[in-house]
Order: structure tokens, then C-alpha cells, then sequence
């Protein structure tokens, strides 16, 4: 289900609903103290970031979790560095730390809808500063007659982004219209015995 087609009444007052509030709260409470502190200048984006199948099976991690999440928060981090140098050059630089990308991660291992095992993918809200947005919006292309985008190709080369291709199922990237609607699905698994669910955060300088 995409994030765009959750209904409306998706917070019901109903006791799971209520679980997974309670479940989510303590991570998103960390994650807008962030947000508070860097002064509110960042936009929420929703974004789902999937490995490519045949390069996880490549690297012989299919079944160890772990690996698989080291695996696919380096992918995103390189995502991000990637994107964080489109739109400044120097952000590591201390003089960019309030303008700099943060987020809240959850990386899944199996299936909502067939509670099998696929491809690992980060569900994440990531926060783009508005000096950084149009720059960073750039890398992105809507798709046609849906409410999402998907990275625009061929805007980086050099031989490590295609070795970044391939090595990627697919990026999507969406409006956050909910942050705790977003979340609660993005970390609806995180206590289910069959979903070994891994969190990841990453954030502004303090």
C-alpha cells in the first residue's frame, strides 16, 4: 500500500492502533526533538529504499538479518551523502550542520501482505532543510499519474553511482502527510515474531 492510499481512517481509536502508537512514540519522540532543535526548517519526506534481490544473494546474507541490515543502511547512507552533495558541496563542513539531511528508519526483512521473506527495504521519514529542498527535489522525478517519485536517471555518473545502481531495487520518495501515520506502518512489524525489524536513525550535529 502506498503512503498516498492509507485511509483516512487508518487512526481508529482501536486497541491495535493504540499498540502501535505506544510502540512508535518513544522513536518519534527522539526523532522531533531533532526536528524542534534544528528550528523547524526541514520538510518530511517518506521514502522506501529496497536492495536489488540478486545483489543481496550475491553477498551471501540472504538469511543473516544483521547483514543485511548493515547492508542496506550503508546503501541509504550513501543515498544520502549522494544527494546531500547535489545540493552543498561541502555539507560536512561544521558551518552546514542545521541544514544537514536527518531521519528515522525501519528495515524489514519480510513481507506485510505474504509474511515472507524478501528483499531487505528501509521505510524512512528523511527531513530535507528548505535552503536544501529545490536542490535535493532535483535528484527526483515524478512518476507518471501517481503521487510518488523515483530517482532521476542519469543525473550521476562516475563509476561508483553505477556501481550504487546496481546494486538497488528501487527508491521511492513521497510526501510524509502523516508522521505518525507513516511510521506506525513503516514500523507495524516491529514486535511480530516472524519480522526481524531494525531501526535506524540518523541526525543533524548536535
Amino acid at each position: 500500500m502506498k503512503l498516498n492510499e492509507m485511509p483516512d481512517s487508518f487512526w481508529s481509536d482501536t486497541r491495535e492502533d493504540s499498540i502501535e502508537r505506544k510502540k512508535i512514540e518513544p522513536l518519534l519522540k527522539e526523532f522531533n526533538k531533532t526536528y524542534a532543535s534544528s528550528g523547524r526548517q526541514h520538510r518530511l519526506y517518506a521514502l522506501t529504499l529496497t536492495a536489488r534481490e540478486s545483489f543481496v544473494r550475491e553477498q551471501g546474507v540472504w538469511f543473516n538479518d544483521d547483514a543485511r541490515e548493515r547492508l542496506i543502511s550503508d546503501l541509504y547512507h550513501q543515498l544520502e551523502h549522494r544527494l546531500s552533495s547535489h545540493a552543498q558541496k561541502n555539507y560536512c563542513r561544521p558551518i552546514h550542520d542545521s541544514k544537514r539531511m536527518f531521519s528515522l528508519g525501519f528495515i524489514e526483512h519480510i513481507s506485510k501482505e505474504t509474511k515472507k521473506r524478501v528483499s531487505p527495504h528501509l521505510h524512512a521519514t528523511i527531513a530535507i532543510h528548505n535552503d536544501w529542498h529545490d536542490k535535493i527535489l532535483e535528484c527526483f522525478e515524478r512518476n507518471l499519474c501517481r503521487e510518488d517519485y523515483s530517482m532521476r536517471p542519469g543525473l550521476f555518473s562516475g563509476n561508483a553511482w553505477k556501481e550504487f545502481e546496481k546494486k538497488i531495487g528501487s527508491i521511492r520518495l513521497e510526501n510524509c502527510y502523516g508522521l505518525y501515520r507513516w511510521n506506525c506502518y513503516s514500523g507495524k512489524s516491529l514486535d511480530e515474531e516472524y519480522q526481524s525489524c531494525g531501526v535506524m536513525t540518523t541526525g543533524i550535529a548536535a
